[in-house]
């Protein structure tokens, strides 16, 4: 008991004298309230601060403008080959519609859909070379971050376009499995 009462004892000896140290001082206690306001007001510079920010224009270093167009031209490859094969397959889709057309089967839709991919990939192809030009601009560029950026959305519009272009494809396939009567229903019980 005695223990208990003495450390007890201490502790209030020790808050009694921190209070006296905090009067002489005149600090006062920061309160909840003061604090938010303190960090609200901090905030606001923070945000005026990055408002004031200034593009980055410094040049990329070496390392980095090597790996950008490593990495820049490794888009630029894939790309040319996906327009290689999506080629192959309308030429082969077109040999598939003379075949057909050989053998009485209406091929309209399917030589319209394959014009359409044709001209898609005709776009993809000046596309393509936009994005050629643009990778190039990128070392030299005074704003380097935003030349990649333009490189960005000119790769994505490009998928987008090759997209479309496939796209039209696979309608040109469908309509010539349409055509010669080789469209089944997907079901899997057997009919009855």
């Amino acid at each position: 008991m005695k223990k208990l009462s003495a450390s007890i004892g201490i502790g209030a000896i020790s808050l009694l004298f921190a209070g006296i140290a905090l009067a002489q001082t005149n600090a006062t206690v920061p309160t909840a309230a003061t604090k938010a306001a303190q960090v609200k007001e901090q905030a606001k510079e923070k945000l005026k601060r990055a408002a004031v920010k200034k593009p980055d224009t410094r040049p990329l270093e070496a390392a980095k403008k090597n790996a950008v167009e490593k990495r820049a031209q490794g888009l630029v490859t894939s790309s040319e080959k996906i327009i290689e094969n999506t080629e192959r397959q309308i030429v082969r889709a077109g040999e598939l519609i003379a075949r057909f057309e050989k053998k009485g089967a209406n091929v309209t839709e399917a030589k319209k859909h394959v014009g359409l991919a044709k001209a898609k990939i005709a776009e993809a192809k000046t596309k393509l070379e936009e994005i050629k030009t643009a990778v190039k601009g990128i070392s030299t560029a005074t704003t380097p971050r935003d030349a990649i950026k333009a490189v960005q959305d000119k790769v994505a519009e490009l998928r987008a376009i090759i997209r479309e272009g496939h796209g039209h494809l696979v309608e040109a396939i469908s309509s010539l499995r349409n055509a010669a009567g080789l469209r089944t229903n997907a079901t899997t019980t057997p009919a009855q």
